[in-house]
């Protein structure tokens, strides 16, 4: 037996077996189990490097996603944003305007439960306080990298790096840790 693979891009991709008839590769879609990260229901820090290739007209991509909390992009302003949803309502908070356009961002996102959530995007720093900023446990979901839970809101570019810490960092910190 023998076969052929030709690749349309620049480089191979993994060999996808056809049994003699056409095959579309399926979508990857990369998640980490919560058990296996060290996630810190209380408090916690999220850093991420992405690089965005194109923006598209009324998408939501994420960076990461564990269905009621999640790191994002908002399409119709550009913006990037910390998002949880507690027993009905949104608690989000935004970076400052085109902190998603095209090209590479350094994202940071930290939050203690009942105090309230940080989010930096290239070196800003936004925070918002108060007993609403919760997130609620998220023990047994996985954390999606990079697209949703229902997997069809993809970040079209890719992650150089992911740093979950198990503290909430200072906001000095994340500034220092986004800033270029």
């Amino acid at each position: 037996y023998w076969g052929l693979q030709v690749e349309a891009g620049s480089f191979a991709t993994s060999y996808i077996p056809t049994s003699g008839s056409t095959v579309t590769r399926v979508k990857d879609v990369a998640y980490l189990g919560y058990a296996d990260m060290g996630w810190n229901d209380q408090e916690t820090t999220i850093y991420a490097e992405v690089s965005r290739d194109y923006a598209l007209a009324n998408t939501l991509p994420r960076i990461l996603d564990a269905t009621t909390f999640y790191i994002m992009g908002h399409a119709a302003d550009e913006l990037a944003k910390m998002e949880s949803f507690n027993y009905g309502t949104y608690r989000n908070l935004s970076g400052d305007a085109d902190t998603l356009l095209a090209g590479t961002h350094k994202i940071a996102g930290a939050f203690d439960n009942n105090v309230g959530f940080s989010f930096a995007t290239d070196g800003d720093v936004n925070t918002a306080s108060g007993v609403q900023y919760f997130v609620a446990p998220l023990s047994g979901q996985n954390f999606y990298l990079l697209s949703n839970s229902g997997s069809n809101r993809y970040l079209n570019g890719y992650m150089k790096k992911l740093a979950i810490y198990p503290k909430r960092l200072p906001n000095a910190t994340l500034q220092a840790m986004t800033s270029e």
